[in-house]
Protein backbone atom coordinates (compact mmCIF):
# COMPACT_ATOMS: atom_id res chain seq x y z
CA UNK A 1 0.00 0.00 0.00
CA UNK A 2 1.36 3.31 -0.75
CA UNK A 3 1.92 6.18 1.66
CA UNK A 4 -1.06 8.49 -0.34
CA UNK A 5 -2.98 5.85 0.01
CA UNK A 6 -3.26 5.41 3.59
CA UNK A 7 -3.10 9.13 3.66
CA UNK A 8 -6.82 9.17 2.20
CA UNK A 9 -7.61 5.75 4.26
CA UNK A 10 -6.83 7.60 7.79
CA UNK A 11 -8.61 10.63 6.17
CA UNK A 12 -11.79 8.77 5.18
CA UNK A 13 -11.69 7.53 8.73
CA UNK A 14 -11.43 11.01 10.29
CA UNK A 15 -7.37 10.74 11.68
CA UNK A 16 -5.75 13.47 10.47
CA UNK A 17 -1.56 12.54 10.02
CA UNK A 18 0.77 15.36 11.01
CA UNK A 19 4.67 14.89 10.38
CA UNK A 20 6.48 17.23 13.27
CA UNK A 21 9.90 19.02 12.73
CA UNK A 22 11.21 16.59 14.67
CA UNK A 23 10.65 13.58 12.14
CA UNK A 24 7.53 12.05 13.64
CA UNK A 25 3.95 11.33 12.94
CA UNK A 26 1.35 12.68 14.94
CA UNK A 27 -2.35 11.53 14.78
CA UNK A 28 -5.48 13.20 15.68
CA UNK A 29 -8.66 11.38 15.64
CA UNK A 30 -10.99 8.30 17.12
CA UNK A 31 -9.02 5.81 18.98
CA UNK A 32 -10.38 3.09 17.76
CA UNK A 33 -9.49 3.95 14.01
CA UNK A 34 -5.81 5.24 14.80
CA UNK A 35 -5.60 1.69 16.41
CA UNK A 36 -6.57 0.08 13.12
CA UNK A 37 -4.21 2.41 11.20
CA UNK A 38 -1.20 2.39 13.54
CA UNK A 39 0.61 -0.92 12.19
CA UNK A 40 0.25 -0.18 8.77
CA UNK A 41 1.60 3.80 9.26
CA UNK A 42 4.10 2.21 11.37
CA UNK A 43 5.52 0.09 8.22
CA UNK A 44 5.24 3.25 6.00
CA UNK A 45 6.68 5.94 8.32
CA UNK A 46 9.58 6.94 6.45
CA UNK A 47 7.90 7.37 3.21
CA UNK A 48 4.57 8.83 5.15
CA UNK A 49 6.86 11.71 6.48
CA UNK A 50 8.66 12.76 3.29
CA UNK A 51 5.01 12.62 1.28
CA UNK A 52 3.90 14.72 4.37
CA UNK A 53 7.27 17.05 4.34
CA UNK A 54 7.10 17.61 0.66
CA UNK A 55 3.45 18.60 0.62
CA UNK A 56 4.55 21.07 3.17
CA UNK A 57 7.99 22.92 1.58
CA UNK A 58 7.03 25.56 3.67
CA UNK A 59 7.14 23.92 6.88
CA UNK A 60 8.13 25.39 9.73
CA UNK A 61 11.53 25.22 11.87
CA UNK A 62 11.81 23.73 14.81
CA UNK A 63 12.49 26.34 17.14
CA UNK A 64 9.04 28.27 15.81
CA UNK A 65 7.22 25.13 16.21
CA UNK A 66 8.56 24.96 19.71
CA UNK A 67 7.75 28.54 20.38
CA UNK A 68 4.20 28.02 19.41
CA UNK A 69 3.80 24.49 21.20
CA UNK A 70 5.12 26.40 24.28
CA UNK A 71 2.70 29.41 23.84
CA UNK A 72 -0.26 27.19 23.32
CA UNK A 73 0.31 24.88 26.33
CA UNK A 74 0.21 28.71 28.70
CA UNK A 75 -2.89 29.33 27.37
CA UNK A 76 -3.91 25.80 28.61
CA UNK A 77 -4.27 24.56 25.02
CA UNK A 78 -3.23 20.70 25.57
CA UNK A 79 -5.90 18.91 23.18
CA UNK A 80 -3.21 17.49 20.70
CA UNK A 81 -6.11 17.52 17.12
CA UNK A 82 -6.49 20.97 17.50
CA UNK A 83 -2.47 21.55 18.37
CA UNK A 84 -1.50 19.38 15.38
CA UNK A 85 -4.08 21.73 13.44
CA UNK A 86 -2.42 25.32 14.33
CA UNK A 87 0.90 23.45 13.22
CA UNK A 88 -0.35 22.19 10.23
CA UNK A 89 -1.88 25.96 9.40
CA UNK A 90 1.69 27.34 10.39
CA UNK A 91 3.95 25.29 8.04
CA UNK A 92 1.59 25.96 5.24
CA UNK A 93 0.45 29.33 5.86
CA UNK A 94 3.26 32.27 6.28
CA UNK A 95 0.33 34.03 7.57
CA UNK A 96 -0.93 31.52 10.05
CA UNK A 97 2.53 31.58 11.15
CA UNK A 98 3.04 34.95 11.91
CA UNK A 99 0.16 35.42 13.80
CA UNK A 100 1.17 32.39 16.12
CA UNK A 101 4.91 33.61 16.34
CA UNK A 102 3.40 37.35 17.19
CA UNK A 103 0.30 36.01 19.81
CA UNK A 104 3.37 33.94 21.45
CA UNK A 105 5.63 36.79 21.16
CA UNK A 106 3.16 39.24 23.01
CA UNK A 107 2.54 36.27 25.77
CA UNK A 108 6.44 36.33 26.58
CA UNK A 109 6.15 40.20 26.39
CA UNK A 110 3.17 40.58 28.89
CA UNK A 111 4.76 37.80 31.33
CA UNK A 112 7.71 39.63 31.64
Amino acid sequence: MSAATLLDRAKAADVTITATAAGTLDLYGPPEAIASLTPELRAHKAELLALLTAANESSIDAGDEATIRAWLASIGEHDKQIIGEVMQMCAVDPAALTYYLDRATEGRREAA
